[in-house]
């Protein structure tokens, strides 16, 4: 049968306090949470922290608060667990972990993105707000 799965965009390892921080990782989540926070879905979902939160390829106490202010609105609906960290969902189309059964971070995230962003996040690297870094990264992963 033929089909298509939606586009899903994932990390290579664990973005937040101690993690890795892979460069491309960090800016994903932090396109992510900024560009949320400027929806419609942000209003919907109560997702309001405090200022701006640059795209910019580190780390920071801030991307960790910002983080735990996306996690804390999204909790009572989805069991994520609210520790500042986005984890690499596993596998090829899993939005809960195997673990816990919660549902992941970067899961919410690419959907709260897409709500009002689908044209967008169905090819994320032609998006010019989109860091050119982070879009070459996603250019070379097409499959």
């Amino acid at each position: 049968m033929a089909n298509r799965v939606e586009q899903f965009y994932n990390v290579d390892a664990a973005v937040g306090k101690g993690k890795q921080n892979i460069p491309e990782d960090v800016l994903l989540v932090r396109f992510f949470l900024s560009q949320i926070k400027g929806s419609g879905v942000a209003q919907v979902i109560g997702f309001n922290p405090p200022g701006s939160l640059p795209v910019v390829p580190a780390w920071d106490q801030q991307l960790t608060d910002w983080i735990i202010a996306f996690q804390s609105v999204m909790a009572p609906t989805t069991r994520v667990p609210v520790d500042g960290i986005v984890d690499s969902a596993r596998g090829t189309s899993s939005q809960r972990s195997t673990i816990t059964k919660s549902i992941y971070t970067i899961a919410l995230l690419n959907n709260a993105y897409r709500t009002n962003q689908k044209q967008s996040h169905a090819a994320l690297w032609l998006d010019p707000r989109v860091p050119p870094t982070l879009r070459k990264a996603l250019l070379d992963n097409v499959r």
